[in-house]
């Protein structure tokens, strides 16, 4: 073996762990867009914002959009390149319906402040929010609602806490199967990865009721995911299946079947 192939391979070997050292300290750059906003919100609707601060370095920060003698409240975990000053409340099923929404903002993203270091700390922002929420709720119904990456967070709030419903969109296995697919098919992510949100793992532990909603053309999390899901549902949970790419909530037979499942489910 010659001392120029030796050398070759070792640069090669010391490439390939730069790369994913970088990966290890970067992972959230690829699932999740950091987009501050300082300006000032302007919906179509009357709103709140509602802040959480933790210290000087993380300040959480929620849109709500209140309505008067609502039927619920439903807390919304969105995708990871969501941005709030975009979302119209007009065009969401439940705010159409009667329930209150509250909107949460990732750290670094909107008007939340601060950095993610480790998947724990995603759930513990979640936490907070739901407990917040709960107290807001009081008496009535209250949802969680996770899209796609926010349906990580969804189904952790449900394993632990006891929502009335919990609906996901689009919601992947386990998140760092998405990645390692997409991103990172020639690292070993799926056993170094930091995050990893195994959505199957909660459904397991949840009695909240579940709804379950994919789209068959998703081009980030495909419908395998959705339906290596369903042996955990529990009998009463829904299944909702679109011929499409995104769920749209102004579609007919999406507000049919949500409709109807709600009244059976007296939401």
């Amino acid at each position: 073996m010659s001392r120029k192939f030796i050398i070759r391979g070792i640069a090669a070997i010391l490439l390939y762990i730069a790369a994913a050292s970088y990966l290890l300290q970067n992972e959230t750059n690829y699932f999740f867009e950091k987009k501050p906003y300082e300006g000032a919100y302007s919906f179509p609707v009357d709103f709140q914002e509602i802040n959480i601060d933790f210290n000087q370095n993380i300040k959480l920060h929620a849109v709500l959009f209140y309505k008067e003698n609502s039927r619920g409240l439903v807390l919304i975990f969105p995708s990871g390149d969501y941005l709030s000053e975009k979302f119209n409340p007009q065009n969401n099923f439940f705010y159409n319906r009667g329930y209150s929404l509250i909107l949460p903002e990732y750290r670094g993203n909107g008007k939340s402040v601060g950095n993610y270091e480790a998947e724990s700390e995603f759930y513990s922002d979640a936490e907070q929010w739901y407990k917040l929420v709960s107290k807001m709720a009081d008496t009535l119904p209250l949802l969680v609602y996770g899209q796609e990456f926010g349906a990580g967070m969804a189904a952790q709030l449900a394993a632990n806490e006891n929502p009335d419903l919990v609906v996901l969109e689009n919601p992947a296995y386990s998140w760092n199967e998405v990645m390692l697919k997409k991103y990172f098919w020639w690292l070993p992510h799926s056993k170094f990865g930091q995050y990893k949100f195994p959505t199957w793992k909660f459904l397991r532990l949840t009695h909240s009721k579940v709804a379950l909603i994919y789209t068959t053309q998703n081009k980030l999390i495909h419908s395998d995911h959705s339906l290596r899901l369903l042996e955990f549902l529990k009998p009463g949970d829904e299944v909702m299946e679109y011929e499409s790419e995104t769920n749209d909530q102004n579609k007919h037979e999406f507000q049919n079947e949500m409709n109807q499942y709600l009244i059976k489910n007296n939401l």
